[in-house]
């Protein structure tokens, strides 16, 4: 089998870039944070009686940076192989699963969420922390899953050809 590639459709992409922003703001006020704390900015722009909590701008920052990473992860592109699949992983590189680690793959059950457009999950062994995170705010156990959008090119051939590979793997 040559490898078979899976991408969003192009109107999708708008969307990944939108976990961007709060990413973008999260950096900004770290770096302000620090520029704070090593007296690059004067306290004093904010008046003579500013009682700012500067913590605030480390923790809103770093709280900012988690939730862009968070949805970053969310956006994923796949390619499928005999041996596996390499997933993408915030832009920047591909991380690749072999079929033992994969667990399973099953629809995303949401209350209130029409089930021909419910994502799926793709649960594996091992995943970043954000991937693990998703799983526990999905309630899919504490595994670390890989949503996958209906929206993807080919859908039902990904979704087959990875329960084909996992029934094989299983026999």
């Amino acid at each position: 089998m040559n490898m078979k590639e899976y991408k969003y459709p192009s109107w999708h992409r708008i969307f990944d870039f939108m976990p961007l922003i709060p990413l973008i703001f999260g950096i900004l006020f770290c770096i302000d944070w620090f520029a704070m704390q090593f007296g690059l900015i004067n306290a004093t722009l904010f008046g003579d009686n500013a009682t700012i909590n500067y913590g605030i701008y480390l923790q809103g920052g770093l709280l900012m940076v988690f939730m862009g990473l968070f949805f970053l992860a969310r956006n994923n592109e796949f390619r499928i192989e005999n041996d596996g699949i390499h997933v993408s992983l915030f832009y920047l590189f591909w991380k690749f699963i072999p079929w033992e680690d994969v667990l399973e793959i099953r629809p995303l059950n949401l209350p209130g969420y029409p089930i021909a457009y419910a994502p799926w999950i793709l649960k594996v062994k091992r995943m970043t922390m954000f991937h693990r995170i998703a799983s526990i705010s999905y309630l899919a156990g504490i595994d670390p899953i890989i949503v996958i959008a209906y929206t993807l090119n080919d859908f039902d051939g990904f979704i087959n050809t990875i329960e084909t590979k996992l029934k094989s793997r299983n026999a």
